[in-house]
């Protein structure tokens, strides 16, 4: 996936707060150890504010239910009670956390202390350490040598100094040890070139285009999102992209990273694969009136077979593509190929249609990051029962309960019929 601005801030964070280290560790001056580190001023503070925000008012919510207030009974009272402890529970946690969590470095081992329960590792028994960004808070992942032990994990909101920085620095990054392997990998792939320079020429073009393309479907599914006009450009341009995505995919022999791996060197163009289907959901569910959606299910189902296939066989002789990440292809190829069929289906009919009369039973508005409106119309055509439709402003604003609605039936040019819906004049 295309990173956003914060998660490329965290990831940055991450590389300050951990020089990277080459695969052969650094010695360690025991006389540093040990040390105790807690959770820093900043993350207390805000996390402090956070637990108080959740335990502060739900006190509150526990005196105003549990005297009477907007309760019918005593039941509803100890309902709404126990939700409000809860809360007062969930609060009271959190600032306990952030009390007991400690990190406690010794030369020969590490000690994580948290609410509840403590682990301690030997240095003798650790592998090496990832560090797995996320939007926020990232974790510190120490790996055991024995894969039958568990990870020892914790968030880095800790108080770091050097002597930190040196425990962990003397330890294998295993994430600049995957990076490594991977980079090692293109290298020696003989389908990007016969010399190292060329194969290395082949990378920074592949990293270009990923970098493009992903730019250019963000800047195409916002166009859709916020203005899609003109409204055939711009589906033709989302619905487009991800097939140049595996042509390329395609003709470079599996050279792109489809699923936005950690530490992967190939460049990823996950975004641009999977980033269209929802959009063009989104705007198909908006926008378009089919008679029949279920008539565009077996053509659906097909098509995202058919690309599975041509991923998978692609990347075969790469490195392949796991099953869970096949499964979720399946289902935004799906997607995708269901609103491609709809959009091709409407915006490529050019016959003519069989309009009918729609009595309006009522109108709705609903309000969320968009409004909808809709109108729920009576029997009408081939409708045998009441429909609720979504429509235009203008053609709520217009029809009112009562009043009758035009229908225009169209039968698609891939033979889904479709309708419109808009005032009679």
């Amino acid at each position: 996936m295309a990173q956003s601005p914060s998660a490329l801030a965290t990831q940055t964070t991450v590389l300050l707060f951990f020089v990277v280290s080459s695969s052969r560790p650094i010695d360690l001056d025991p006389s540093q150890y040990p040390r105790t580190y807690r959770v820093s001023r900043g993350y207390f503070a805000f996390l402090a504010l956070l637990s108080a925000l959740v335990a502060i008012p739900a006190g509150i919510g526990i005196w105003y239910f549990g005297t009477g207030h907007e309760t019918r009974d005593t039941a509803d009272a100890a309902i709404m009670v126990s939700i409000c402890s809860l809360f007062v529970l969930l609060g009271a946690y959190l600032l306990a956390s952030l009390l007991r969590f400690h990190v406690t470095l010794a030369a020969d081992s590490i000690a994580v202390r948290n609410c509840f329960t403590a682990r301690r590792v030997l240095r003798a028994e650790i592998a090496g350490f990832r560090v797995l960004p996320t939007q926020y808070i990232s974790t510190v992942v120490v790996v055991p040598r024995d894969p039958q032990r568990k990870k020892l994990k914790f968030s880095k909101m800790l108080k770091a100094d050097e002597a930190f920085y040196a425990w962990f620095n003397a330890l294998p990054n295993l994430d600049a040890e995957d990076r490594k392997q991977s980079r090692a990998q293109l290298s020696a792939d003989p389908d990007l070139g016969l010399t190292a320079d060329q194969r290395a020429d082949r990378v920074k073009e592949a990293s270009r285009f990923a970098k493009a393309v992903n730019a250019i479907v963000l800047g195409a599914a916002l166009w859709a999102w916020f203005y899609p006009r003109p409204y055939l450009l711009v589906i033709a341009a989302v619905a487009l992209l991800p097939l140049v995505v595996i042509f390329e995919f395609v003709r470079s022999h599996g050279l792109y990273d489809l699923e936005g791996r950690r530490n992967e060197a190939r460049p990823s163009v996950a975004a641009a694969l999977l980033l269209p289907a929802p959009i063009l959901a989104i705007r198909a569910l908006f926008d378009l009136h089919l008679l029949r959606w279920q008539s565009v299910i077996p053509a659906s189902v097909v098509a995202a077979v058919v690309l599975v296939v041509i991923v998978a066989r692609t990347s075969a002789n790469k490195r392949r593509i796991s099953v869970p990440a096949l499964v979720v292809f399946a289902f935004f190829f799906a997607t995708y190929a269901g609103c491609v069929i709809a959009d091709a289906d409407v915006l490529l009919d050019p016959s003519s249609p069989v309009p009918y009369h729609a009595e309006v039973l009522s109108k709705s508005i609903s309000h969320g990051r968009s409004t909808t409106y809709s109108l729920v119309l009576g029997p009408w055509g081939p409708r045998q029962t009441p429909e609720d439709v979504d429509v235009d402003r203008s053609v709520y604003d217009e029809a009112a309960a009562g009043d009758s609605v035009c229908v225009l039936l169209y039968p698609g040019r891939l033979k889904v019929p479709w309708f419109t819906v808009f005032p009679c004049r």
